[in-house]
């Protein structure tokens, strides 16, 4: 080990002394250099990773608990820079609510009676369709969202109120 330690001292002390025989402009050549690529690994270990909230289409996804007027709400932001087409948000037993459009850096405030499902009821012999809203205090344990280039789908955790 010591001798790589003297290998390392004496590669250092020679790095040393040839940047003293360098021109000024050499050195300032030499430190402007270090200076960036300083920078550039700094940059990189000091910018965020992507955070367990990002996904394919960069949906950030939030359950509520509201009052007992408004029920559970579902906050769901665009946090891409893309504009999601035909969006088509999803809960538990087949409830949707459809969008055409939500623009990047939106933020949609789903209420579960928003969210509704088709029901075929056969009545006097003919198939009636019908719609139905999810009850206002329907628990809520997945959430897709299913857009023209790409869906998510988020568990959301009981203890999550």
């Amino acid at each position: 080990m010591s001798s790589r330690s003297d290998q390392l001292k004496r590669w250092l002390e020679e790095l040393i002394e040839r940047f003293r025989h360098l021109s000024i402009y050499g050195q300032l050549k030499v430190v402007v250099v270090g200076i960036y690529v300083f920078l550039c690994m700094a940059t990189v270990v000091v910018a965020a990773p992507a955070d367990d909230k990002t996904n394919q289409i960069e949906a950030r996804i939030m359950v509520l608990e509201g009052d007992m007027v408004v029920g559970r709400y579902v906050v769901v932001q665009n946090e891409g820079r893309a504009h999601w087409y035909d969006v088509v948000f999803e809960i538990d037993g087949g409830f949707q609510v459809k969008r055409d459009l939500v623009h990047a850096g939106e933020k949609v405030t789903l209420f579960l009676k928003d969210f509704q499902r088709e029901e075929v009821a056969e009545r006097l012999g003919k198939a009636v369709t019908k719609r139905q809203s999810a009850p206002v205090d329907m628990q809520v344990n997945v959430i897709t969202v299913r857009t023209r280039d790409g869906k998510t789908r988020e568990i959301v955790s009981p203890s999550a109120k």
